[in-house]
Order: C-alpha cells, then structure tokens, then sequence
C-alpha cells in the first residue's frame, strides 16, 4: 500500500457539498487536498503536481471529457479518478477510454473510496 499521507489529491466539483465532504474526508484521512470550483481554478491548483485528480463529469457547465482532456494537457502524468452519477456509467467508459484511471459513483462510499484512492495512488 503506498504511504497515503504524502499524497496531494485535487477535488475537481462545483457541487458545493460534495466538494466540502471530500475536503473533510480527504483531510482527516492525511491527504493534502486542494478543492476546485472551476474549470479555472482547476488549472491553477494543476500547477501544485497534485498525485491524483477526482473529476466530477460535470464541472461549471463543461463537459467532464473536455477538461479531462485539458488536464491531461497541462499534465499527463496526474492519475484522474471520476466523480459520475450511476445515469453517467457510459460517459465515464468514455473517459476511461480518454485516459481516466477510474470511477467512482454518487453518492460517494468514502470507505470505498479511500480503497480506490490506494489502488491508484503513485507507490
């Protein structure tokens, strides 16, 4: 398992109380995370290298692929992990296809995500 408190995680959400629970959760669980309302934003919190980026297919009002896709342009080496709607399942195949790492779905199950962070955090 990869020493999870060196961990820089980004929180990429303009749902306002999903973005404070992951804040919370995050933090407690020994990660450094920054949280992102914005597409701008985003990209300047990028610049921190984060590990591993959590992704919501939405984010103010710009498709999840396209940022994904800029992300990926900015830095290609940052683990991306989606944030989806179990209505979203064939938007997050596409951007597993895109280079996403993985998905999870909402609600959130922190334990299972904590699990998944594990699995695709650097070692």
């Amino acid at each position: 398992m990869p020493e999870l408190k060196k961990h820089t995680i980004l929180v990429i959400s303009n749902e306002n109380a999903a973005r404070a629970a992951l804040l919370r959760y995050l933090t407690i669980s020994g990660f450094h995370t920054y949280v992102a309302e914005t597409v701008e934003d985003a990209m300047r919190y990028l610049e921190a290298e984060p590990a591993l980026v959590l992704l919501d297919m939405v984010i103010s009002g710009k498709d999840g692929l396209l940022v994904l896709r800029d992300i990926h342009e900015k830095n290609d080496q940052v683990r991306i992990l989606l944030l989806t709607d179990q209505a979203d399942i064939a938007k997050a195949q596409a951007a597993l296809n895109e280079g996403a790492r993985d998905f999870v779905t909402k609600p959130i199950d922190l334990p299972a995500l904590k699990r998944t962070l594990q699995v695709h955090l650097p070692h």
